[in-house]
């Protein structure tokens, strides 16, 4: 006797449900648990997904054809969208229209069916579509109370805020997230015994960084991180949990609810942030992806990351002016040079693995 895996689900499955539902336990969620465990990022890739898409049928077949056409970027990336996604898309859109005239607000659900709506016409390429929803979203999050007003224990604000720090990463300002004046904190002068210890264990590129004080005391945090996260995952091809006993699936509310909150120079003026600060993190960000995953799991974090850094790159090369002491241009801009060069080779190697 077969027993339906997806029986908990109260609508039409077809065989992409079940493939999709694969997709997101065993390759997209894995995929990404470095990165918000590393990052100190509230996971929004846990079992809360696969329970709210048993509370809205339009979140549902949003949900399905998102993962779906991730599925389908990670065999092809330039591939056209299948008959599949723009069915399940087609539903979506269908059963929204109709919950939409049952109410005269919008609920929470509706909300999330739109984001996923966007994250699928950006995914296939429909971007004058995903501007126009991003938008509209926006007003309506806003009619709703806001972003604390979501539901879910905070939960859906965190999904909210970090699929608009990656939008505004590859496409421009927020139109969910306030912008926030950015005051960077650097290790204070002269540096403690204790920061040295903290650093020692970087590599030496990052020591000579951090020891210059380039290195705002957020990304001081990270690093370490991320060298405890080496240092765990020593001789291992797998990622090595912070905690052995912690269930992946399990929704847990971390220090930060996104990706700006983490970094918050991220999307602060160019200006008021060193010109190695924003692409060193979308190279760390990368790395946290690829390090222990085989699969390149194309999900939202990951190929929006990998644009914007690209694009980055590609559109305006870092160019690192000297200081306005002359004695300490050459170490710094050496080590500037060493940094951005890791950059780049992190890059070229993620496009060589396609």
């Amino acid at each position: 006797m077969s027993v339906d895996p997806l029986y908990w689900l109260p609508y039409d499955k077809d065989e992409n449900a079940y493939q999709a539902v694969d997709y997101f336990a065993n390759i997209a969620a894995p995929a990404l648990r470095p990165v918000y465990e590393i990052f100190n990022i509230t996971s929004v890739y846990t079992s809360l997904f696969l329970e709210c898409i048993t509370e809205s049928e339009s979140f549902y077949h949003a949900g399905i054809a998102r993962l779906c056409v991730t599925a389908d970027l990670l065999r092809s990336s330039g591939r056209k969208p299948t008959f599949s996604v723009l069915l399940h898309q087609a539903k979506a859109i269908t059963h929204l229209r109709h919950e939409i005239e049952k109410t005269t607000q919008p609920t929470n659900m509706m909300l999330a069916t739109i984001l996923f709506l966007i994250a699928i016409d950006i995914a296939i390429g429909q971007q004058s579509s995903a501007n126009m929803h991003r938008i509209n979203l926006a007003r309506l999050v806003r009619a709703r109370g806001g972003l604390d007003a979501l539901g879910h224990d905070g939960f859906e604000k965190a999904t909210f805020m970090q699929f608009d720090n990656i939008y505004s990463l590859e496409r421009g300002p927020s139109t969910l997230v306030p912008p926030r004046r950015y005051r960077p904190k650097y290790p204070p002068f002269p540096l403690s015994p204790r920061f040295f210890t903290i650093i020692s264990v970087f590599p030496d590129g990052f020591q000579c960084l951090a020891r210059h004080r380039l290195l705002p005391l957020e990304m001081i945090e990270l690093l370490s991180r991320i060298a405890a996260t080496v240092r765990r995952c020593f001789g291992s091809t797998v990622y090595v949990p912070f905690s052995a006993t912690a269930n992946p699936f399990h929704s847990e509310r971390r220090k930060y609810d996104s990706f700006s909150d983490a970094c918050p120079w991220l999307l602060a003026p160019e200006d008021n942030v060193h010109p190695l600060l924003k692409p060193l993190t979308l190279a760390l960000l990368l790395w946290c992806c690829n390090a222990y995953s085989a699969i390149r799991a194309s999900t939202v974090v990951y190929t929006g990351v990998l644009r914007a850094l690209t694009m980055r790159l590609l559109r305006a090369p870092v160019i690192l002016e000297p200081p306005a002491n002359l004695r300490t241009h050459l170490a710094e801009a050496a080590d500037d040079e060493d940094c951005m060069l890791w950059v780049w080779m992190g890059i070229e190697e993620v496009f060589l693995d396609r």
